[in-house]
């Protein structure tokens, strides 16, 4: 199998996941669900290379439904109404039943055992809950927009822990974090939680998100007060700032490595100008950077 070829599957599998919801039969025994998910997504086996099949197996997990639930984000929403409408947008509590399949992560690049530069294979990683979860998600009328899922937290974990680790090393102060783009703000209120972190500004673009986050989320953060937003594309302000106006940047204003990697390029661009000064460094971080950098290198060949 190719790696074109195991990017058709991931995005043939997780497509299907997404539209179908399948749910496991039983969710007791790994063996069962990994021939539940071969019998699923493959008439045969020969229809997967064997590293692809593989690898596919040895990805899919049982997540902590418990670990999941003690999420301080999720523990913060967990009274939401069970829907609210603010204009376009909807904001709604969602689930996943037990033993339903998702994508818990981002796919995983797994290089062949030939070593090939370049010649590695994208994998989905699917998982499921031994009981039913909940948590919130948005809708653009009746478009899934965003949703706090497994899939969010574990794409965000390493930027948080960047974020983290810089402010801690700067020791104690008024530390300074741009977060480009709102979603429903997992990504600031776990960095709002840090002591090091007084003045987290989010620049978003959509004002019907905007009002619905101010109306609905915000409220539930109980650090709101080092919280401050502004309306206004993300590039445009970036361009705007100087290296003495913030300590670090994170970046998540695009849905997909694909359509993100444009507006990565420019931000980097920006990232370098900020740190032409040996002396003041601003971190910079990004969503999906693994994925979108794997893209381009696969497009620039």
């Amino acid at each position: 199998m190719t790696r074109e070829e195991s990017i058709e599957w991931t995005a043939r599998i997780q497509e299907y996941i997404g539209s179908e919801a399948p749910v496991l039969p039983t969710v007791g025994d790994l063996m069962t669900v990994r021939e539940f998910i071969s019998r699923t997504f493959f008439a045969s086996e020969d229809q997967a290379s064997g590293e692809f099949l593989e690898t596919l197996m040895a990805e899919v997990k049982c997540l902590s439904a418990d670990d999941f639930e003690a999420d301080p984000y999720i523990q913060a929403m967990r009274d939401l109404p069970d829907r609210t409408v603010s204009g376009r947008f909807t904001l709604a509590k969602v689930n996943y039943k037990a033993g339903e399949l998702f994508a818990y992560d981002a796919p995983k690049t797994s290089e062949l055992p030939e070593g090939k530069a370049g010649d590695q294979l994208m994998v989905p990683r699917i998982g499921y809950f031994p009981r039913r979860v909940s948590f919130p998600a948005v809708y653009e009328d009746r478009i899934p927009w965003m949703s706090i899922c497994p899939s969010e937290m574990n794409t965000l974990e390493k930027p948080i822990r960047h974020a983290k680790e810089w402010f801690s090393r700067q020791g104690e102060g008024d530390g300074k974090l741009l977060v480009l783009g709102l979603g429903l703000g997992y990504y600031p209120f776990l960095l709002a939680e840090e002591e090091n972190v007084q003045k987290i500004v989010i620049v978003e673009y959509s004002k019907e998100i905007i009002r619905m986050f101010e109306e609905h989320l915000l409220p539930r953060f109980p650090h709101k007060d080092r919280i401050q937003i502004i309306q206004a594309d993300a590039f445009d302000y970036l361009r705007s700032i100087r290296a003495e106006d913030f300590d670090y940047v994170f970046a998540d204003t695009w849905e997909s490595q694909f359509d993100g990697a444009k507006d990565y390029l420019r931000i980097k661009r920006q990232e370098k100008r900020l740190n032409q000064d040996p002396e003041k460094k601003v971190g910079f971080s990004y969503w999906i950077e693994p994925q979108i950098r794997a893209y381009l290198e696969n497009e620039l060949g």
